[in-house]
């Protein structure tokens, strides 16, 4: 392989520590009487000694500063006379010194010998104190003062020294933060004249030195001499701490600050430190929102050049880094170094706590925050803490309301780019991620990650009151409302408060954005805010059902209903109460259960003040007082205020059809209630029995009710006659007994009832089906308590005891009559 020419130096021979010494420490003789041969001339403020009297003058003026030569055009002072002529060159722009490498002119001709170091690497001029090499005798002179301290120039604001005026000059802009430098082209500024010339070359395009290897060209000499390292693998930097090597020496003094912590660069409007000046520049732009590389396609800003173009591989899918090991392919190389440091340390960091296995020190870093609770990044707009500082830029776009996300397809927006891949799934119906155990497939690796849980019972979310634990860091979540009672969200406009930001956003949605529905259907003049809803919508009118169960068979205007109806099938229940563990198919179902546990009735009946746990409980409760029964039946106009009731009613003109089959005994019933009361008496249900007789219960609840009979607690009180009752629906059957009221109507024959239970039960009696035999005598009966009555004319059971006087009856009523004595009531 051919060396590059312009890289290839000439050797310069070292001098030897001889001739070096000889060099630096050759003098002049000097005379007895001080003043040698050469200076007659000495000055008397220092002691100096000159040749000829005009150098002498010109010295003084050192002293006096004194500057005697101005230049006509600019005005500027200078106390020697040569020094005046090499500045007028500036004004005329005349460069008359041509370097004979590379054809670059100069005003001076020391400059020329300057620059042509540059070529040879030469560096002739020593430091005695450190040994390091100049290559210039001016560099020298200067760098000495930082060993003798001696004339150097001091920052008044920060107290920095440096041994040229010219050095303070520029330093100075850093605290001033004045760019004099200003490109004619772009009006871009510069605090240093080199930044300014560096920056030309972005308009003249000159890339004068190119690379023999790769063809590669180059603006400056140094960019390419770095490059070549490239190639040769060559890292002459080494690193004194930690044996690490680098091309060049700014990457060296970069990596140096990782062992310092040293972060010189600090932002003045936040006062963040960074280690490296680009850092710093990048992140100003954060503040002032300038993201100067556009994409052409999605017109998307980046702050940074290479995001640009890795940005453009998401629109070509193009993943050109290949892992060796899996054959996984990335869009960045920096992505696959991450994955092959996978495959090389392996579960090498653990966690001392949970013992969990990570690939990155960093990693364990952010996982050790879940065990300490410690939020170190806190949102500056609300106070919000997060425990990643990726999690806080996320939560930072939900107070500027970016979405710039769009779907091609639908037009919905997003604030992430990964959560718009995910909703594209929606619409191709692909689901690439596959449960292991069941192969059930999700569109989002989340909702498998969720859906192990149920497999493997996993809680990781656990509560730090009660030390419940949850599936979901959501219940979690809407689970310590319960200890806090806390509701932080409030609506601008009607002032209303929420315990959850979602519940926040729902309502506005619902109750102020209005405004915002900007498509309407053309048949109802509904408005909606997005289009693909509108869509939706007129499936209604033109009746369109394009999903279908296959199952089934049955159809659905939409595939969210279409969803939700296959969990019938498969009897799945994912909303899980957090509270009491208790499942359901359907979401509405979970929040409607949730206001069992709170028991917040939120909506009043106005009339009678009596509270609801739901709107559509309040409606059906408005129809007593208004005695209004829109629901009318088709066959005998029968209304009705419930529709569960006209379904009901519909029965009854069918009383012989028994619709609800059981699939392992073949027994049918009218209604579906009855079937599943029938079916716990097959399923493998957990019991509940009574200490006291031993009988057995399928729930817990009835259990409950039951023990009351053993107690003779009666905790339910009426109001009218301070009778107590057991139960809750006794108290309620109690209440007819006082209003005369029989709301229940029997379609058949128009007799009332004060009770459904006694309108069920006279329903038999038009059917003339008795259905309830006695084992002994063979008489039937319509009901079972019909049957249990007269079975005790047989065994002469009395259960009913009165607890005054201790007499028993063998019927109710019997004992209700008895026990009117006691309490000085006729019967």
């Amino acid at each position: 392989m051919e060396k590059n020419p312009v890289i290839k130096t000439e050797i310069v021979s070292v001098v030897s520590n001889q001739s070096s010494n000889s060099f630096q420490n050759k003098k002049t003789p000097v005379c007895k009487s001080g003043l040698t041969k050469d200076t007659l001339h000495v000055c008397e403020v220092c002691g100096k000694g000159f040749s000829a009297k005009s150098r002498l003058k010109s010295h003084f003026f050192t002293h006096t500063k004194e500057k005697p030569y101005v230049c006509e055009i600019c005005l500027k002072a200078f106390s020697h006379r040569n020094n005046l002529n090499r500045h007028i060159i500036i004004h005329s722009g005349e460069r008359p010194y041509v370097c004979k490498r590379c054809g670059k002119t100069f005003a001076q001709s020391s400059h020329v010998k300057t620059h042509l170091i540059t070529h040879t690497k030469e560096r002739n001029f020593l430091c005695e104190f450190c040994n390091k090499r100049f290559s210039a005798k001016s560099y020298l002179k200067s760098h000495m003062l930082i060993h003798t301290q001696e004339n150097l120039q001091v920052c008044e604001v920060c107290g920095k020294k440096f041994p040229r005026k010219a050095d303070l000059k520029r330093h100075l802009f850093t605290h001033t933060s004045e760019k004099p430098y200003v490109c004619e082209v772009c009006g871009k500024a510069f605090s240093w004249k080199s930044n300014l010339t560096k920056h030309h070359l972005v308009h003249t395009k000159e890339k004068d030195f190119i690379c023999h290897v790769c063809d590669k060209r180059f603006a400056r000499l140094r960019s390419l001499e770095e490059h070549w390292l490239t190639h040769t693998g060559e890292k002459p930097f080494a690193c004194t701490m930690c044996s690490k090597s680098f091309g060049n020496k700014s990457g060296l003094r970069k990596h140096h600050r990782t062992h310092t912590d040293e972060k010189p660069f600090v932002c003045y409007l936040c006062q963040k430190g960074f280690s490296s000046k680009s850092s710093l520049k990048y992140h100003y732009r954060n503040h002032v929102n300038e993201r100067p590389f556009k994409c052409d396609i999605c017109g998307r800003g980046f702050i940074r050049n290479y995001r640009l173009k890795t940005h453009y591989l998401t629109h070509s899918n193009e993943k050109p880094f290949k892992c060796d090991i899996c054959d996984a392919s990335f869009c960045r190389m920096d992505l696959l170094k991450c994955h092959n440091r996978g495959h090389k340390f392996k579960d090498s960091f653990v966690c001392k706590i949970c013992n969990k296995t990570f690939s990155w020190r960093s990693t364990l870093n952010r996982h050790l925050l879940c065990h300490t609770q410690e939020k170190p990044f806190e949102c500056p707009v609300c106070g919000k803490a997060f425990n990643q500082n990726s999690h806080l830029k996320r939560h930072g776009k939900t107070h500027k309301n970016e979405k710039p996300f769009q779907c091609e397809l639908c037009e919905k927006s997003f604030r992430q780019m990964s959560a718009l891949k995910a909703h594209y799934l929606v619409h191709t119906g692909e689901k690439p991620f596959e449960c292991e155990t069941c192969g059930k497939t999700f569109s989002c690796k989340t909702g498998l990650n969720r859906h192990r849980r149920n497999h493997t019972g996993k809680k990781p979310f656990v509560c730090d009151v009660c030390n419940k634990a949850f599936f979901e860091k959501s219940f979690l979540k809407r689970h310590y409302l319960i200890h806090t009672n806390k509701k932080s969200f409030e609506c601008d406009i009607c002032n209303k408060e929420f315990p959850l930001k979602s519940y926040l956003n729902s309502h506005y949605r619902r109750i102020h954005e209005d405004s915002k529905k900007m498509y309407e259907c053309d048949v109802c003049k509904k408005a909606f805010r997005l289009q693909w809803n509108l869509k939706a919508h007129y499936r209604i009118h033109t009746n369109e059902k394009p999903f279908k169960c296959d199952i089934c068979t049955r159809e659905f205007n939409q595939s969210s209903s279409l969803k939700r109806h296959f969990r019938i099938h498969t009897k799945e229940k994912p909303f899980v109460c957090d509270l009491c563990n208790k499942a359901f198919t359907f979401k509405s179902n979970l929040l409607n259960h949730y206001h069992t546990h709170v028991s917040e009735k939120r909506f009043t009946c106005s009339i009678c003040k009596k509270g609801f746990l739901q709107k559509c409980h309040l409606i059906e409760h408005y129809c007593k007082h208004t005695n209004e029964k829109p629901f009318a039946c088709d066959l005998c106009n029968r209304a009705f205020s419930r529709k569960a009731d006209l379904k009901k009613h519909n029965i009854t003109h069918s009383l012989n059809e028994k619709s609800f089959k059981c699939d392992k005994c073949d027994s049918a019933f009218s209604r579906k209630e009855y079937l599943k009361a029938h079916f716990r008496t097959h399923a493998n249900e957990k019991q509940f029995i009574c200490d006291v007789c031993g009988k057995i219960f399928l729930k817990l609840i009835v259990l409950y009710k039951h023990f009351r009979s053993h107690t003779k607690e009666k905790p339910f009180v009426c109001d009218v006659c301070s009778r107590a009752l057991a139960q809750k629906d006794s108290l309620y059957k109690h209440y007819f007994t006082h209003s005369k009221e029989k709301p229940f109507i029997c379609d058949v024959c128009n007799k009332v009832f004060s009770q459904k239970s006694l309108l069920d039960a006279h329903y038999i009696t038009h059917n003339n089906e008795r259905s309830f035999p006695c084992d002994l005598c063979n008489k039937a009966f319509f009901t079972k308590s019909h049957l249990l009555r007269h079975c005790r004319t047989h065994t002469n059971e009395k259960p009913f005891v009165c607890d005054q006087c201790d007499k028993s009856f063998s019927e109710k009523y019997l004992f209700n009559c008895h026990y009117r004595i006691h309490l000085d009531k006729k019967p």
